[in-house]
C-alpha cells in the first residue's frame, strides 16, 4: 500500500494523537464531518489507520504499524539535502502546479515518492501547504522561490484567447509583393458582376487608363464580337433605339390600345376622387334644404 500513499495522508498521520475521534477530526483537517469521514475511510482501507467502534460514543481513531512506518520514513527523507526530484517539484509549483493531482500528473511520478519530497521540502521550508475542503493546496515560500531557480512563474493565458496582432509598417511589404498583389486584386474586380463593377469605377477607370491608339482598334474588335455574337447581343432596347417594344409572343411591334387607356384613367380618377365629389353632392343637398326651408317659412306678425 506504500504506493498509494498521498501527502494528504500523511498530514493526517501527523495530526492524528490519543484524543483523535472520527467526530472531532474534521476541526484538525479543516474539512466537513462527512469528507473527514471520507478520508479516513480510505486510510483504513490502505491500512494506514484504524477506527474503534463505539455505540452512542466517539470513534477514536488509532495509527497502524503501516502509517507509523509511512511517517518514519518520512522523518527520515526530510533530512537528506534536496535533489533534482526536489528541485523538478519546486519548478513545477512555481509554474502554477498547486494541486496534488495537477503536480502528480505535471510530473508523472508515483504519489508516494511525490509525498515524501513534499514533506521534505515542507520541512526545509521551501513550501508551504493550506488543507480546505478535503484538498491540499501548495506554495512556494521564498526558500523554496529562490531554490526553483527565481523566475520561474509564468501566466497562464486563458482559453480560447486570440492571437495578438501583429502591426506591419507598410515600408516592410516588398515592391514585387504589392505588385503580385496587384493582378489578383483586378481579376477579382473584373469578375464582379457588372453592376458592382459600375458602383466601384473598375469599368471607367479601367477605360480612361487605356491609350488614346487603342481605342479605334479596340471599336472595331467590339464591333466584330458584336457582329458574331448571337441574336440576344445584337437586338438593343427598344427605348435606346427609339422603335416600341416587340411584343414576346409574337414577336410584331406591341400596340397601344387608346380606349383601354382612357378607361383606366377614368377609373383611376373616379376612385380617387370619389369621396371628395360625395361630400361636394351631399353639401349641395344641404344648402338646397336650407334654402327651401327658409322660403317656405311663415312671415312673422
Amino acid at each position: 500500500m506504500s504506493e498509494e500513499l498521498t501527502y494528504l495522508d500523511l498530514l493526517v498521520l501527523r495530526k492524528i494523537d490519543a484524543d483523535s475521534s472520527v467526530e472531532k477530526f474534521g476541526q484538525q483537517i479543516n474539512t466537513s464531518f462527512f469528507e473527514a469521514a471520507n478520508i479516513l475511510g480510505t486510510m483504513k482501507i490502505k491500512g494506514l489507520v484504524d477506527i474503534q467502534s463505539s455505540i452512542g460514543g466517539q470513534s477514536p481513531l488509532m495509527v497502524t504499524g503501516t502509517g507509523s512506518d509511512a511517517l518514519a520514513a518520512a522523518a527520515q527523507k526530510a533530512s537528506e539535502p534536496l535533489d533534482a526530484l526536489d528541485s523538478a517539484i519546486l519548478k513545477a509549483m512555481g509554474s502554477g502546479a498547486r494541486e496534488l493531482t495537477a503536480l502528480q500528473n505535471q510530473l508523472n511520478i508515483r504519489s508516494s515518492d511525490l509525498a515524501f519530497h513534499l514533506h521534505k521540502l515542507k520541512s526545509q521550508d521551501c513550501i508551504d501547504h493550506e488543507v480546505r475542503s478535503g484538498k491540499v493546496l501548495l506554495s512556494l515560500t521564498e526558500k523554496g522561490f529562490i531554490g526553483a531557480g527565481g523566475a520561474t512563474w509564468r501566466p497562464a493565458a486563458p482559453q480560447g484567447a486570440p492571437a495578438p496582432a501583429v502591426n506591419v509598417p507598410a515600408s516592410s511589404v516588398s515592391e514585387g509583393q504589392a505588385a503580385s498583389s496587384a493582378p489578383s486584386s483586378q481579376s477579382s474586380l473584373t469578375s464582379a458582376p457588372k453592376d458592382i463593377q459600375d458602383l466601384l469605377g473598375f469599368g471607367h477607370s479601367k477605360a480612361a487608363t487605356k491609350p488614346a491608339g487603342s481605342r479605334a482598334g479596340a471599336s472595331g474588335g467590339e464591333g466584330a464580337q458584336r457582329s458574331s455574337s448571337g441574336p440576344s447581343a445584337q437586338a438593343p432596347s427598344g427605348a435606346a433605339s427609339g422603335k416600341p417594344p416587340l411584343d414576346s409572343d409574337s414577336g410584331e411591334p406591341r400596340r397601344l390600345d387608346r380606349h383601354a387607356m382612357r378607361i383606366s384613367k377614368l377609373e383611376y380618377y373616379a376612385k380617387a376622387y370619389a369621396p371628395y365629389a360625395l361630400l361636394l353632392v351631399l353639401l349641395v343637398l344641404f344648402v338646397g334644404f336650407a334654402l327651401l326651408i327658409g322660403m317656405n317659412k311663415p312671415p312673422v306678425a
